[in-house]
């Protein structure tokens, strides 16, 4: 899978942590995370789906588990009221799973965590396929959620009913591991999946001065269900296309797409001469590229190459088609 790589002022960079994503380091070859992908469910035409249980016998959702060529996706869907708080997954040889001295999984040490409160009610785990996972073929999937409901108690809203869940796919814990405490999982066994032609997208992210307000391109398709990035759009860029970016319902510039000989050319022009722009963030590549980098509900666009980063009224990309 293409790397990204980090390519822009360390000043910047700096600026963006303080303000509008709270970005974390990137490690290179880790597993990333990633919200609901919708349009990235894997090619497995019945993907495993384990019950999610809290509490040794509630059903509270679901935990999905699917493969492409690249990756392994757990996606984790609660019901009702449920929110999800945390997420603690182990995929491999169920001989191998971090366990206490009595041989009881121990969550807090499985290699793939959001132990951050995430709220929300889906979430997608990306994790890449490793050699390992693709010689066993098939593989434990452990899928642990800390769940709760919230309540407005004196006008502030509260954590309430907290459980521990766990994907059910027809293992236990007794049976797997000869331990007294409950738990369960599942087996997933990749499957193969057709080579398809490489279909490349287009979105990009442009500010005005100061970094705020900024705007998306929000045309096209969508992957996003949560966090701030819910509207961005991927487009298939024809020769032709226009966009406009809205900033709280106006248009603050127009984006035109041009394909001149081996060349896209993306020119962004701002509507109001008194409000340039300040900086534009693109991408160009396949969906698997766009998702190997996340920061968690969206995209790490500032790890795309060659940002724009000047104040001006048009900026102007010129991508190799082969790029």
């Amino acid at each position: 899978m293409k790397k990204l790589r980090f390519i822009y002022l360390i000043g910047i960079f700096l600026f963006v942590i303080s303000s509008c994503d709270k970005m974390d380091e990137l490690i290179v070859d880790s597993p990333q995370t990633g919200p609901n992908l919708k349009g990235l469910i894997g090619c497995n035409d019945s993907p495993d789906i384990y019950e999610l249980i809290a509490g040794k016998n509630e059903n509270v959702g679901t935990v999905t588990v699917d493969n492409d060529q690249v990756n392994l996706y757990v996606t984790y869907e609660t019901e009702g009221e449920w929110l999800i708080g945390e997420i603690h997954i182990y995929v491999g040889d169920s001989t191998a799973v971090p366990s206490n001295k009595k041989n009881t999984p121990v969550p807090g040490h499985f290699p793939y965590v959001i132990d951050e409160d995430l709220s929300v009610s889906s979430y997608t785990y990306v994790i890449p396929l490793t050699e390992e996972l693709v010689t066993l073929e098939c593989f434990a999937v452990i899928a642990h959620a800390v769940v709760f409901k919230e309540e407005m108690i004196e006008g502030e809203m509260i954590e309430t009913d907290e459980e521990t869940a766990w994907g059910c796919g027809g293992k236990d814990f007794t049976t797997a591991f000869g331990t007294t405490r409950w738990g369960c999982f599942g087996e997933y066994c990749l499957v193969e999946c057709e080579e398809e032609p490489e279909v490349k997208y287009l979105t990009f992210k442009t500010f005005t001065d100061l970094y705020y307000p900024w705007a998306v391109l929000t045309e096209g398709e969508k992957l996003f269900t949560t966090g701030w990035c819910q509207d961005w759009g991927l487009v298939i860029p024809e020769d032709g296309d226009i966009y406009d970016l809205m900033i709280e319902g106006n248009v603050f510039a127009i984006a035109t797409v041009s394909i001149v000989e081996n060349n896209l050319i993306l020119n962004i022009t701002s509507t109001d001469s008194n409000v340039p722009l300040f900086s534009t963030y693109w991408f160009y590549g396949t969906k698997a590229e766009f998702v190997s980098d996340l920061n968690g509900d969206c995209p790490f666009y500032t790890h795309w190459l060659d940002p724009v980063v000047e104040p001006a009224s048009t900026h102007e990309i010129i991508i190799p088609l082969d790029h």
